[in-house]
């Protein structure tokens, strides 16, 4: 199995602890793999290009899976000036959203 994935398996699964992981302002842990943002709205973002989805962790709580995320609305994501702006414009009800944390 690729390693990758296992560990999206394992993660989704609640099976790994967040040893390697960055800190963010509010205290809160993002796992490794995913990118912290400069956003009022968002605090991380990860995107598997294999599987097609962009899990974002929001700065007010709660962790979302979009499924079905063409890689392009992930670079546009990151170019955006407000990616909170852009999430609500170009990923809330356009993508299949499953609440994770």
């Amino acid at each position: 199995m690729h390693k990758k994935w296992m560990a999206a398996v394992a993660l989704a699964a609640g099976m790994i602890a967040f040893a390697g992981c960055d800190t963010l302002d509010g205290g809160s842990k993002v796992p490794a793999d995913m990118k912290t943002v400069a956003s009022d709205a968002i605090d991380a973002v990860s995107y598997d290009e294999a599987a097609e989805t962009m899990t974002v962790t929001f700065d007010k709580g709660g962790t979302y899976k979009y499924s079905g995320v063409p890689s392009k609305i992930y670079d546009e994501l990151m170019a955006a000036e407000s990616k909170g702006a852009y999430i609500a414009e170009s990923v809330k009800g356009k993508f299949d959203a499953e609440k994770i944390k």
